[in-house]
């Protein structure tokens, strides 16, 4: 019950940070988009755009990506625990910048972003019908070995 309920946490603050802050009123009617100048990636970073960054295929199809290409690499009792991960998406779609937001051992940590760095391109957010680069935050849930 208890790794449920995290599971169930874990999707919601994927969907409330990709989707539900971008659904706000005030952004749909204006049309505006809010950002942020990144000094180390030396360049803007929508954080409301009007479109959401997006794994090809939808969240399901990205959750059915991770389970099957991680391993637990420490063969401990760390079932049920979620890592999240920070990412900006470029225009492209790829991944520019991975920040390790909540992590649990090294060797958890270095499998998690192994498979985050595997994913295909993503599709890019989009800002008064162009593509912006923005960041979208993943969470990986290690299940039973």
């Amino acid at each position: 019950m208890k790794n449920r309920s995290i599971y169930i946490l874990s999707v919601l603050l994927f969907f409330c940070w990709n989707f539900g802050m971008a659904q706000s009123e005030s952004d749909q009617k204006t049309g505006s988009c809010h950002a942020r100048y990144d000094k180390p990636l030396k360049q803007t970073v929508y954080l409301l755009p009007d479109s959401v960054a997006s794994y090809n295929g939808g969240t399901r199809q990205m959750f059915k990506f991770i389970n099957s290409n991680l391993r637990n690499p420490c063969k401990c009792n760390c079932i049920g625990t979620t890592l999240f991960f920070r990412c900006v998406v470029d225009t492209n779609g790829k991944f520019i910048e991975i920040t390790l937001l909540k992590g649990f051992s090294e060797e958890m940590n270095t499998e998690a972003l192994r498979v985050v760095n595997l994913m295909p391109p993503w599709k890019p957010a989009q800002c008064n019908g162009k593509k912006v680069c923005s960041e979208t935050i993943i969470p990986v849930k290690f299940k039973a070995l």
